[in-house]
């Protein structure tokens, strides 16, 4: 990035490659953990820890809008503002250690369910300020991510349709 630190289509282009290629990697792998938890869980860990399940759950979602949120990060140092990252980490710690504690009222769900609305949350805040700071849409970044939502789609049909059969004879 930081040889095209001027050229915003060109920093634009590469960041849009890497938001997709984040996004290919972990949205589909993470949407699989999130379907199959209610059966991995209990059948690799024991059923001692279905507890766990539903906070999985919550921090597969998590782990996906990090994957892409972590991406802007190095658009900020090309652009010659580290700054940024600073700055909207002071906002985006409190926030956190807010909904945390706020979360921890409800037990180990509550804590993964915060942790998701502020990574949700700040997903959108990166998107917003990286796209202002490259001069192009919002949408774009979303649009970036579009194959790998649709990679996720097919992995919960396969992973549905497979419990389909296995199942099938059990009911």
């Amino acid at each position: 990035y930081s040889r095209a630190q001027d050229d915003n289509p060109r920093i634009s282009a590469a960041f849009l490659q890497v938001v997709q290629a984040a996004s290919l990697v972990s949205f589909p792998m993470l949407v699989g953990l999130l379907f199959v938890a209610p059966l991995f869980v209990p059948l690799y860990f024991g059923p001692q820890w279905n507890d766990i399940i539903v906070p999985l759950q919550f921090l597969c979602i998590s782990g996906g809008l990090r994957a892409v949120a972590a991406t802007t990060g190095a658009v900020y140092h090309a652009k010659g503002r580290p700054d940024l990252t600073f700055k909207l980490s002071l906002v985006r710690v409190p926030v956190l250690a807010v909904a945390i504690w706020i979360g921890s009222h409800w037990g180990i769900k509550g804590v993964a369910f915060a942790f998701m609305a502020v990574s949700l949350s700040w997903t959108f805040v990166s998107a917003t300020w990286t796209a202002r700071l490259l001069k192009m849409r919002r949408r774009d970044i979303y649009s970036a991510m579009a194959p790998a939502v649709t990679a996720s789609v097919g992995m919960i049909g396969g992973l549905w349709g497979l419990r389909m059969t296995i199942f099938s004879g059990f009911s």
